[in-house]
């Protein structure tokens, strides 16, 4: 069997090996040349590396809708202590040229790239062209200054409270459709920003703008673009020979891979039965516009988990931990999630389209996927990578135990936590609607089975039980808004306190049915025009019925830029789309603001923006 980019980290084309008919191990050159220019058919098995017959098998059968004619698919590699132990592709690539995927083709990395991004900032460090904790302003003084420093550390590990630009366009009336966008549009909204949603260092929400940011803060401490700084940096040490930054996302190369949603509905998103619409295309970015083939991912996982000259392996800088409050863990890293399975650590990132990296440490494990298929009913993109971790640990003896029913661990998934046994007063105490009063942030807990969930702002997750009596935090594999919720039960009647982001302590909640004001206002009171003073954009709203309003954003005649309002209480509103095909990711709660009893504003609270005003535009009364 030939052996593909070993721990000794050979170059792409002296790695390649063949077994020629008299058994000799010869190097062979061509190989790589004749992957580009070859009928692909004659080369398929040249490449393929398959160590472990039960683990392939697990893959084949993760795969096997993929091998039918005409079909697009996937390549899967798996490395362990730096060697590939599996590597192979199942259907087309690109089915407009009939190209079968192989190991040079190229696919866009998207988010994958933001812990690249992170690698090529600390290499940085490492030269002397900056430190992590440095503040951002320093090397991009045109950028707002807030009362809160924020540093390049708070960039990369999404808590520095800068608004999401992806959702801010989308509140400015550009969520129609796929659309392009320069990085300084971009940067223009980002200077605008009136507020920071919390305090950097106390949340979290994905930010792709901080990437963004960091991609400038590259360009101004090395006097070169962002892509020959990434190339410098961290592709040609690597030995990414392929990898580059595109000039724009959507530009395609020679034997580039495309996606295809494959699902035989539109829901590309099956867990809110919709279509996602409202993705923008960037620039050349930091935060997902890397690109390069499943062999430039293999350099990638071996460069990372090499020592440097340091003596540190640059994959545990990127997994450092992150507290966003005293001894409150978060699961995103710098570029990277540590999330816990069954009790096996993993450091994982995903791309949109079907990209996966996954270390698992404790065996010095490796997954790299490229899936062009989309078929997220069928399989969504973290159960295509985890159906690979459970091959993995089937066929390994030390991590076998992980899946047996005797682990306590054993029923933890990434998204659901094992059962905490809650009992019938926790349910009952647990349950409904809640606000908090000072910031107007409603919090719903329900029961779903033998779990209590609860939904904030656009997030909604598992609660477990914390360290203390009587309380409660997020599931730890939740990446963002993280919570912790007290309950008081010496009082007779149960209180219930939040904390959360920059609260600095736990604010008692109040049962929407008892947060009264305003609760029996009729919706005509809320109808009207209201404009952002900060970016102009107007938004209409409109009595839907006696319970509802409907927000339209800009001239709304799409029906991507409406949402339904339903009152949570009082001036207090959570958002719908309007439309159930589908889902344009903003959902977010919308409070009216008040001066001498009358109406004068609103407030959008979304994940990544919070505190966005529009001003209620006085309207002449007709004659």
């Amino acid at each position: 069997m030939p052996r593909l980019l070993t721990s000794s980290g050979p170059g792409i084309l002296e790695g390649m090996r063949v077994s020629s008919l008299n058994g000799s191990r010869l190097l062979v050159p061509f190989l790589f040349f004749c992957l580009l220019i070859c009928p692909l058919g004659s080369m398929a098995s040249d490449w393929v590396v398959n160590k472990n017959q039960q683990l392939a098998h697990a893959i084949d059968a993760l795969n096997e809708p993929y091998t039918a004619r005409g079909m697009p698919g996937a390549i899967v590699a798996v490395l362990q202590g730096g060697e590939t132990i599996f590597l192979k592709g199942y259907g087309l690539a690109n089915r407009e040229f009939n190209i079968a995927w192989d190991p040079t083709v190229i696919y866009t990395f998207f988010s994958t790239t933001k812990s690249m991004t992170a690698a090529a900032i600390m290499t940085a460090q490492d030269r002397g062209l900056l430190s992590l904790d440095d503040e951002i302003q320093k090397y991009l003084p045109d950028f707002p200054e807030f009362p809160q420093k924020i540093t390049i550390r708070e960039l990369l590990n999404h808590t520095s409270g800068l608004w999401e630009d992806e959702e801010l366009v989308k509140y400015l009336g550009a969520g129609a459709s796929i659309f392009p966008i320069t990085n300084e549009e971009l940067y223009l909204l980002a200077k605008q920003q009136p507020a920071l949603s919390f305090a950097p260092g106390t949340s979290n929400y994905y930010n792709d703008a901080g990437m963004r940011y960091a991609a400038r803060i590259l360009e101004n401490v090395t006097g070169k673009s962002f892509a020959t700084a990434m190339k410098e940096l961290l592709f040609d040490p690597a030995g990414m020979s392929t990898a580059r930054i595109k000039p724009y996302e959507p530009m395609w190369f020679g034997r580039e891979a495309p996606a295809y949603d494959i699902d035989q509905s539109r829901q590309a998103y099956p867990d809110t039965e919709a279509m996602m619409i409202g993705v923008i295309i960037t620039e050349t970015s930091g935060d997902g516009a890397g690109s390069g083939s499943i062999l430039d991912f293999i350099h990638y996982a071996q460069y990372i988990t090499r020592k440097q000259a340091n003596g540190k392996r640059l994959v545990d800088r990127l997994a450092e931990p992150v507290y966003y409050r005293p001894g409150f863990l978060a699961t995103y890293r710098y570029g990277l999630r540590v999330q816990n399975y069954r009790g096996i650590t993993v450091y994982e990132h995903g791309g949109y389209q079907g990209k996966e990296i996954a270390y698992l440490p404790e065996f010095d494990l490796w997954i790299l996927t490229m899936r062009n298929a989309l078929d997220y009913s069928r399989v969504s993109m973290n159960d295509y990578l985890y159906r690979i971790v459970d091959g993995f640990c089937a066929s390994n003896r030390r991590c076998s135990h992980y899946m047996s029913a005797k682990n306590p661990l054993f029923e933890q998934t990434i998204q659901q936590p094992i059962d905490q046994k809650f009992s019938a007063e926790e349910f009952s105490i647990l349950n409904g609607s809640f606000v908090e009063p000072n910031s107007g942030l409603p919090i719903r807990f329900f029961r779903d089975g033998r779990r209590i969930r609860y939904h904030l702002l656009s997030t909604t997750a598992d609660l477990v039980r914390g360290k203390e009596v009587n309380s409660y935090q997020s599931f730890e594999n939740v990446w963002q808004d993280l919570v912790q919720v007290y309950v008081n039960v010496a009082t007779g009647m149960p209180d219930i306190s939040l904390l959360f982001a920059d609260w600095g302590r736990p604010l008692k909640l109040v049962p929407a049915k008892n947060f009264a004001r305003g609760s029996s206002r009729a919706m005509e009171e809320y109808a009207g025009l209201y404009r952002s003073p900060t970016y102009g954009v107007v938004y209409e709203l409109r009595t839907k019925n006696e319970r509802q309003l409907e927000l339209c954003i800009g001239a709304g005649a799409r029906f991507s830029d409406r949402l339904v309002l339903n009152r949570v209480a009082g001036d207090i509103f959570d958002s719908a789309q309007e439309q159930k095909d589908y889902y344009l990711p903003i959902n977010p709660t919308v409070q009216f603001v008040r001066g001498n009893n009358k109406v004068t504003g609103i407030v959008i609270n979304g994940d990544g923006v919070r505190g966005l005003r529009l001003d209620r535009i006085e309207q002449v009364a007709k004659p």
